[in-house]
């Protein structure tokens, strides 16, 4: 009797090995062979976060401003130079230059150095948690030919 017992609850546990506790997932056949669907749980929204912000500081060639950013100085330094080109802003005094050496130098050569420094301040945010103030020195230097009045 002690091995009937026994029996009855070895081929329980054996069928109940074969169908499956519950927990695991169902085998499903499809031409003949078993395939087992897992399913592969979808990353959280602070993990793909963390992802953008390592590869897009990692990168190499990235850009300091966006292309919007970009069109928009391209624009605003298209119209200082027509403006430039019209003469509107432009007016060299000859009494201001009489001592400028190196201003009669870069005339002559017909090349004209042109250069601006700028300090950007703003707030940047990380991961959409951190907000912090960050400074940017700018400076854009340019030639002005004087010959084919190009930059």
């Amino acid at each position: 009797m002690f091995t009937d017992e026994l029996a009855v609850t070895r081929a329980a546990a054996w069928a109940w090995y074969q169908r499956g506790s519950g927990s695991e997932p169902k085998p499903v056949s499809e031409f003949g062979l078993t395939r087992t669907h897992h399913r592969v749980p979808n990353p959280t929204r602070y993990k793909l976060e963390a992802e953008r912000s390592r590869s897009s500081t990692s990168d190499h060639g990235s850009h300091l401003l966006d292309s919007y950013e970009i069109d928009s100085i391209s624009r605003h330094l298209e119209r200082y130079i027509e403006r430039v080109n019209n003469g509107d802003l432009v007016d060299l005094g000859t009494t201001d230059l009489v001592g400028k050496t190196q201003l009669a130098n870069d005339l002559s050569t017909r090349i004209v150095p042109l250069s601006s420094r700028s300090k950007l301040t703003g707030k940047v945010e990380l991961m959409l948690i951190f907000k912090k103030k960050k400074a940017v020195d700018m400076n854009c230097t340019m030639k002005l030919n004087t010959a084919t009045q190009s930059l």
